[in-house]
Protein backbone atom coordinates (compact mmCIF):
# COMPACT_ATOMS: atom_id res chain seq x y z
CA UNK A 1 0.00 0.00 0.00
CA UNK A 2 1.16 3.54 -0.80
CA UNK A 3 0.39 5.05 2.61
CA UNK A 4 1.28 8.56 1.45
CA UNK A 5 -1.20 8.36 -1.42
CA UNK A 6 -3.89 7.02 0.93
CA UNK A 7 -3.11 9.80 3.43
CA UNK A 8 -3.47 12.38 0.67
CA UNK A 9 -6.83 10.95 -0.41
CA UNK A 10 -8.16 10.98 3.15
CA UNK A 11 -6.80 14.49 3.71
CA UNK A 12 -9.07 15.81 0.93
CA UNK A 13 -12.13 14.14 2.44
CA UNK A 14 -11.25 15.19 5.98
CA UNK A 15 -10.62 18.78 4.90
CA UNK A 16 -14.01 18.84 3.17
CA UNK A 17 -15.74 17.43 6.27
CA UNK A 18 -13.92 19.94 8.51
CA UNK A 19 -15.01 22.81 6.30
CA UNK A 20 -18.63 21.68 6.36
CA UNK A 21 -18.49 21.20 10.14
CA UNK A 22 -17.16 24.71 10.77
CA UNK A 23 -19.60 26.27 8.31
CA UNK A 24 -22.41 24.79 10.39
CA UNK A 25 -20.85 26.14 13.58
CA UNK A 26 -20.42 29.59 12.03
CA UNK A 27 -24.10 29.62 11.13
CA UNK A 28 -25.02 28.59 14.68
CA UNK A 29 -22.78 31.33 16.09
CA UNK A 30 -24.74 34.01 14.19
CA UNK A 31 -27.55 33.57 16.71
CA UNK A 32 -25.15 34.29 19.57
CA UNK A 33 -22.86 37.24 18.84
CA UNK A 34 -20.59 38.70 16.17
CA UNK A 35 -17.57 37.76 18.32
CA UNK A 36 -18.74 34.14 18.29
CA UNK A 37 -18.95 34.22 14.48
CA UNK A 38 -15.48 35.74 14.26
CA UNK A 39 -13.84 33.16 16.52
CA UNK A 40 -15.49 30.29 14.63
CA UNK A 41 -14.27 31.73 11.33
CA UNK A 42 -10.76 32.01 12.78
CA UNK A 43 -10.97 28.43 14.05
CA UNK A 44 -12.03 27.28 10.59
CA UNK A 45 -9.08 29.08 9.02
CA UNK A 46 -6.68 27.74 11.65
CA UNK A 47 -7.79 24.15 11.10
CA UNK A 48 -7.84 24.31 7.31
CA UNK A 49 -4.69 26.29 6.62
CA UNK A 50 -2.50 23.18 6.86
CA UNK A 51 -1.92 19.84 8.55
CA UNK A 52 -1.30 16.37 7.17
CA UNK A 53 -4.38 14.81 8.87
CA UNK A 54 -2.26 11.96 10.23
CA UNK A 55 -4.32 11.65 13.42
CA UNK A 56 -7.76 11.23 11.81
CA UNK A 57 -6.24 8.91 9.20
CA UNK A 58 -4.79 6.79 12.02
CA UNK A 59 -8.15 6.73 13.77
CA UNK A 60 -9.81 5.51 10.56
CA UNK A 61 -7.21 2.80 10.03
CA UNK A 62 -7.30 1.83 13.70
CA UNK A 63 -10.90 0.90 12.90
CA UNK A 64 -9.95 -0.77 9.62
CA UNK A 65 -7.42 -3.00 11.37
CA UNK A 66 -10.41 -4.86 12.79
CA UNK A 67 -13.47 -4.11 10.69
CA UNK A 68 -14.41 -3.40 7.09
CA UNK A 69 -16.33 -0.21 6.28
CA UNK A 70 -19.06 0.15 3.65
CA UNK A 71 -19.80 3.57 2.15
CA UNK A 72 -22.01 4.69 5.05
CA UNK A 73 -19.57 3.48 7.71
CA UNK A 74 -16.69 5.10 5.83
CA UNK A 75 -18.55 8.42 5.76
CA UNK A 76 -19.29 8.09 9.48
CA UNK A 77 -15.63 7.29 10.16
CA UNK A 78 -14.56 10.48 8.39
CA UNK A 79 -16.99 12.43 10.57
CA UNK A 80 -15.92 10.77 13.82
CA UNK A 81 -12.23 11.11 12.94
CA UNK A 82 -12.61 14.89 13.04
CA UNK A 83 -12.47 14.54 16.82
CA UNK A 84 -8.81 13.46 16.57
CA UNK A 85 -8.01 16.45 14.35
CA UNK A 86 -9.89 18.89 16.57
CA UNK A 87 -8.07 17.50 19.61
CA UNK A 88 -4.76 18.28 17.93
CA UNK A 89 -5.85 21.85 17.16
CA UNK A 90 -6.99 22.33 20.76
CA UNK A 91 -3.52 21.28 21.97
CA UNK A 92 -1.70 23.38 19.35
CA UNK A 93 -3.57 26.57 20.21
CA UNK A 94 -2.76 26.16 23.91
CA UNK A 95 0.80 24.98 23.21
CA UNK A 96 1.50 28.09 21.14
CA UNK A 97 0.42 30.24 24.09
CA UNK A 98 2.71 28.32 26.45
CA UNK A 99 5.64 28.48 24.03
CA UNK A 100 4.89 32.02 22.84
CA UNK A 101 5.18 30.90 19.22
CA UNK A 102 4.23 33.35 16.48
CA UNK A 103 3.80 31.02 13.49
CA UNK A 104 1.74 27.87 13.00
CA UNK A 105 1.04 26.11 9.70
CA UNK A 106 2.35 29.07 7.73
CA UNK A 107 0.12 31.64 9.48
CA UNK A 108 -0.07 33.54 12.76
CA UNK A 109 -0.77 31.60 15.92
CA UNK A 110 -4.20 32.09 17.45
CA UNK A 111 -3.07 34.36 20.27
CA UNK A 112 -1.06 36.44 17.77
CA UNK A 113 -4.19 37.06 15.67
CA UNK A 114 -6.05 38.66 18.58
CA UNK A 115 -2.98 40.33 20.06
CA UNK A 116 -2.34 42.16 16.80
CA UNK A 117 -5.97 43.11 16.31
CA UNK A 118 -6.35 44.63 19.78
CA UNK A 119 -2.69 45.47 20.50
CA UNK A 120 -2.96 43.54 23.76
CA UNK A 121 -0.83 40.45 24.45
CA UNK A 122 -2.72 39.36 27.55
CA UNK A 123 -6.04 39.64 25.73
CA UNK A 124 -4.71 37.64 22.79
CA UNK A 125 -3.59 34.83 25.08
CA UNK A 126 -6.92 34.84 26.90
CA UNK A 127 -8.90 34.53 23.67
CA UNK A 128 -6.60 31.72 22.49
CA UNK A 129 -7.22 29.77 25.71
CA UNK A 130 -10.96 30.16 25.19
CA UNK A 131 -10.61 29.14 21.52
CA UNK A 132 -8.69 25.99 22.47
CA UNK A 133 -11.35 25.11 25.02
CA UNK A 134 -14.05 25.67 22.41
CA UNK A 135 -12.26 23.36 20.01
CA UNK A 136 -12.10 20.69 22.72
CA UNK A 137 -15.86 21.09 23.21
CA UNK A 138 -16.40 20.65 19.46
CA UNK A 139 -14.37 17.44 19.52
CA UNK A 140 -16.49 16.16 22.38
CA UNK A 141 -19.64 16.98 20.42
CA UNK A 142 -18.46 14.77 17.57
CA UNK A 143 -17.53 11.97 19.97
CA UNK A 144 -21.05 12.17 21.42
CA UNK A 145 -22.49 11.66 17.93
CA UNK A 146 -20.70 8.30 17.76
CA UNK A 147 -22.75 7.14 20.75
CA UNK A 148 -19.88 5.24 22.36
CA UNK A 149 -19.03 5.71 26.02
CA UNK A 150 -15.81 3.75 25.51
CA UNK A 151 -14.76 6.13 22.73
CA UNK A 152 -15.45 9.10 25.00
CA UNK A 153 -13.34 7.51 27.74
CA UNK A 154 -10.48 6.93 25.30
CA UNK A 155 -10.62 10.51 24.04
CA UNK A 156 -10.28 11.89 27.56
CA UNK A 157 -7.66 9.33 28.53
CA UNK A 158 -5.62 10.49 25.55
CA UNK A 159 -6.11 14.16 26.46
CA UNK A 160 -5.08 13.56 30.08
CA UNK A 161 -1.92 11.63 29.09
CA UNK A 162 -0.97 14.50 26.78
CA UNK A 163 -1.58 17.04 29.54
CA UNK A 164 0.67 15.02 31.87
CA UNK A 165 3.31 15.26 29.16
CA UNK A 166 2.88 19.03 29.04
CA UNK A 167 3.27 19.18 32.82
CA UNK A 168 6.39 17.00 32.86
CA UNK A 169 7.94 19.09 30.07
CA UNK A 170 7.12 22.33 31.90
CA UNK A 171 8.67 21.01 35.13
CA UNK A 172 11.86 20.16 33.26
CA UNK A 173 12.33 23.89 32.56
CA UNK A 174 12.78 24.35 36.33
CA UNK A 175 15.53 21.74 36.43
CA UNK A 176 19.17 22.70 35.61
CA UNK A 177 19.43 22.12 31.86
CA UNK A 178 22.57 20.03 32.06
CA UNK A 179 20.81 17.70 34.53
CA UNK A 180 17.98 16.82 32.11
CA UNK A 181 18.51 13.25 30.92
CA UNK A 182 17.67 11.26 27.83
CA UNK A 183 15.15 9.36 29.96
CA UNK A 184 13.44 12.65 30.88
CA UNK A 185 13.14 13.64 27.22
CA UNK A 186 11.83 10.25 26.10
CA UNK A 187 9.21 10.32 28.87
CA UNK A 188 7.94 13.68 27.60
CA UNK A 189 7.94 12.30 24.05
CA UNK A 190 5.89 9.30 25.20
CA UNK A 191 3.25 11.25 27.11
CA UNK A 192 3.08 14.51 25.18
CA UNK A 193 3.50 13.19 21.62
CA UNK A 194 2.87 9.45 21.40
CA UNK A 195 -0.43 9.71 23.27
CA UNK A 196 -2.33 12.14 21.04
CA UNK A 197 -0.38 11.75 17.80
CA UNK A 198 -0.39 7.97 17.38
CA UNK A 199 -1.70 5.89 20.29
CA UNK A 200 -4.91 7.78 21.08
CA UNK A 201 -6.23 8.04 17.51
CA UNK A 202 -5.43 4.39 16.77
CA UNK A 203 -7.12 3.12 19.91
CA UNK A 204 -10.10 5.42 19.37
CA UNK A 205 -10.62 3.83 15.96
CA UNK A 206 -10.03 0.33 17.29
CA UNK A 207 -12.52 1.01 20.10
CA UNK A 208 -15.20 1.89 17.54
CA UNK A 209 -14.49 -1.44 15.81
CA UNK A 210 -14.83 -3.37 19.08
CA UNK A 211 -11.20 -4.49 19.30
CA UNK A 212 -10.27 -6.47 22.42
CA UNK A 213 -7.58 -5.76 25.01
CA UNK A 214 -4.96 -7.96 23.35
CA UNK A 215 -5.19 -6.01 20.09
CA UNK A 216 -5.31 -2.66 21.92
CA UNK A 217 -2.02 -3.66 23.61
CA UNK A 218 -0.43 -4.39 20.23
CA UNK A 219 -1.50 -0.97 18.96
CA UNK A 220 0.03 0.68 22.04
CA UNK A 221 3.27 -1.25 21.58
CA UNK A 222 3.36 0.04 18.01
CA UNK A 223 2.24 3.58 18.76
CA UNK A 224 4.46 4.56 21.69
CA UNK A 225 7.87 4.09 20.01
CA UNK A 226 6.48 5.47 16.74
CA UNK A 227 5.31 8.61 18.54
CA UNK A 228 8.70 8.97 20.21
CA UNK A 229 10.38 8.68 16.81
CA UNK A 230 7.93 11.23 15.43
CA UNK A 231 8.91 13.74 18.11
CA UNK A 232 12.64 13.16 17.68
CA UNK A 233 12.22 13.77 13.95
CA UNK A 234 10.09 16.83 14.71
CA UNK A 235 12.86 18.21 16.92
CA UNK A 236 15.46 17.54 14.21
CA UNK A 237 13.31 19.37 11.67
CA UNK A 238 12.74 22.18 14.16
CA UNK A 239 16.49 22.70 14.31
CA UNK A 240 17.65 21.77 10.82
CA UNK A 241 14.50 21.92 8.64
CA UNK A 242 13.13 24.37 6.09
CA UNK A 243 10.89 27.01 7.70
CA UNK A 244 8.72 27.28 4.58
CA UNK A 245 8.03 23.55 4.58
CA UNK A 246 7.52 23.41 8.34
CA UNK A 247 5.18 26.39 8.55
CA UNK A 248 6.77 27.43 11.83
CA UNK A 249 10.04 29.14 12.81
CA UNK A 250 13.25 27.10 12.71
CA UNK A 251 15.04 27.36 16.05
CA UNK A 252 11.86 27.96 18.04
CA UNK A 253 12.82 25.12 20.44
CA UNK A 254 16.00 27.05 21.27
CA UNK A 255 14.07 30.27 21.87
CA UNK A 256 11.69 28.40 24.17
CA UNK A 257 14.57 26.78 26.05
CA UNK A 258 13.19 23.34 25.19
CA UNK A 259 15.58 20.51 26.01
CA UNK A 260 15.35 17.95 23.22
CA UNK A 261 17.33 14.77 22.64
CA UNK A 262 19.56 16.81 20.32
CA UNK A 263 20.43 19.15 23.19
CA UNK A 264 20.85 16.43 25.83
CA UNK A 265 23.32 14.45 23.72
CA UNK A 266 25.15 17.62 22.62
CA UNK A 267 25.63 18.67 26.25
CA UNK A 268 27.02 15.20 27.01
CA UNK A 269 29.54 15.24 24.17
CA UNK A 270 30.41 18.89 23.54
CA UNK A 271 33.58 20.62 24.73
CA UNK A 272 33.27 22.84 27.78
CA UNK A 273 33.36 25.93 25.57
CA UNK A 274 30.65 24.61 23.23
CA UNK A 275 28.59 23.40 26.18
CA UNK A 276 28.71 26.90 27.66
CA UNK A 277 27.56 28.34 24.32
CA UNK A 278 24.65 25.90 24.12
CA UNK A 279 23.52 26.67 27.65
CA UNK A 280 23.65 30.43 27.11
CA UNK A 281 21.63 30.15 23.88
CA UNK A 282 18.76 28.09 25.29
CA UNK A 283 15.82 30.34 26.07
CA UNK A 284 17.30 33.33 24.25
CA UNK A 285 14.27 35.00 22.66
CA UNK A 286 16.24 37.26 20.32
CA UNK A 287 18.65 34.60 19.07
CA UNK A 288 19.90 35.36 15.55
CA UNK A 289 20.03 33.03 12.56
CA UNK A 290 23.83 33.24 12.76
CA UNK A 291 23.74 31.98 16.35
CA UNK A 292 21.37 29.18 15.35
CA UNK A 293 23.78 28.19 12.58
CA UNK A 294 26.55 28.03 15.17
CA UNK A 295 24.43 25.76 17.40
CA UNK A 296 23.68 23.52 14.42
CA UNK A 297 27.41 23.11 13.88
CA UNK A 298 27.99 22.22 17.54
CA UNK A 299 25.15 19.66 17.50
CA UNK A 300 26.46 18.16 14.28
CA UNK A 301 30.13 18.11 15.26
CA UNK A 302 29.53 16.22 18.52
CA UNK A 303 27.45 13.57 16.70
CA UNK A 304 24.24 14.48 18.54
CA UNK A 305 22.37 14.76 15.23
CA UNK A 306 23.56 11.31 14.15
CA UNK A 307 22.64 9.85 17.54
CA UNK A 308 19.15 11.32 17.39
CA UNK A 309 18.59 10.02 13.87
CA UNK A 310 19.70 6.53 14.94
CA UNK A 311 17.42 6.65 17.97
CA UNK A 312 14.45 7.59 15.78
CA UNK A 313 15.25 4.74 13.38
CA UNK A 314 15.50 2.28 16.29
CA UNK A 315 12.11 3.42 17.59
CA UNK A 316 10.59 2.92 14.13
CA UNK A 317 11.97 -0.60 13.95
CA UNK A 318 10.61 -1.32 17.44
CA UNK A 319 7.19 -0.08 16.34
CA UNK A 320 7.21 -2.23 13.20
CA UNK A 321 8.28 -5.27 15.18
CA UNK A 322 5.17 -4.92 17.36
CA UNK A 323 3.06 -5.49 14.24
CA UNK A 324 4.90 -8.55 12.94
CA UNK A 325 2.59 -11.17 14.40
CA UNK A 326 -0.50 -8.99 14.68
CA UNK A 327 -3.62 -10.60 13.24
CA UNK A 328 -4.96 -7.35 11.79
CA UNK A 329 -6.85 -6.80 8.56
CA UNK A 330 -4.42 -6.16 5.72
CA UNK A 331 -5.77 -2.70 4.82
CA UNK A 332 -5.18 -1.37 8.31
CA UNK A 333 -1.86 -3.10 8.92
CA UNK A 334 -0.36 -2.03 5.60
CA UNK A 335 -1.27 1.59 6.30
CA UNK A 336 0.37 1.50 9.73
CA UNK A 337 3.59 0.07 8.31
CA UNK A 338 3.60 2.64 5.51
CA UNK A 339 2.92 5.58 7.78
CA UNK A 340 5.81 4.53 10.03
CA UNK A 341 8.19 4.88 7.08
CA UNK A 342 6.67 8.23 6.14
CA UNK A 343 7.03 9.70 9.62
CA UNK A 344 10.76 8.98 9.81
CA UNK A 345 11.50 10.27 6.31
CA UNK A 346 9.29 13.37 6.33
CA UNK A 347 10.67 16.87 5.79
CA UNK A 348 7.72 18.79 7.28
Amino acid sequence: MDAIKVLGEYKKRIDSALGDFFDKKINEAEAIDSSAVEIMKNLKDFNLRGGKRIRPALMIHGYKCFSDADDKKDKDLIRFSLAAELMEGFFLIHDDVLDQDELRRGGPTFHAIYRERFNDSHFGEGVAIVAGDMQNSLANEIIAEAGSVELLKQYHKTALRTEYGWLIESMLTKKPIDEVTEEDVMKVNMYKTSAYTIEGPLIMGATLAGAGEKNIKILSDFAIPLGQAFQIQDDILGMFGDEKKLGKPVGSDIREGKVTLLIVKALEKASEEDKKELLSALGKKDITIEEIERLRKIINDCSSLDYSKRMAEEMIEKAKKALENADFRKEGKDFLEGIADFLINREY
